[in-house]
């Protein structure tokens, strides 16, 4: 229990940090990496994440306008590491998106 706690406590920081340093771009960059662990999201034999929150759930977590939230994704299809499948799911370049999101990864 001990070592759960711990390791809430390190997502939290990061969540802490990567908010109040980062740049929009890598924000959502390491946002969707997150979602690549659980297979209730992605596939791993297509690449495909699906989005189970809004748009602005994600705007809001990352603590962006969902205004804002448009530009860095646009900015990430043109990089080629996002591709758009439907509204609700996106292709993931996942090495792009890492070496992307770099030093947001391990602060």
């Amino acid at each position: 229990m001990l070592m759960k706690s711990i390791a809430d406590i390190r997502v939290s920081q990061r969540h802490a940090l990567m908010l109040t340093e980062q740049p929009a771009g890598r924000r959502l960059a390491v946002f969707l990496l997150e979602f690549i662990r659980s297979p209730d999201c992605f596939r791993q034999d297509t690449g495909i994440l699906t989005l189970l929150v809004t748009r602005e759930d994600i705007a809001e977590y990352l603590g962006m306008t969902t205004e804002t939230l448009s530009r860095p994704l646009t900015e990430l299809v043109r990089l080629k590491l996002v591709e758009r499948v439907s509204l609700r799911e996106l292709r993931l370049c996942i090495s792009g998106l890492e070496q992307f999101a770099g030093e947001a990864l391990h602060p």
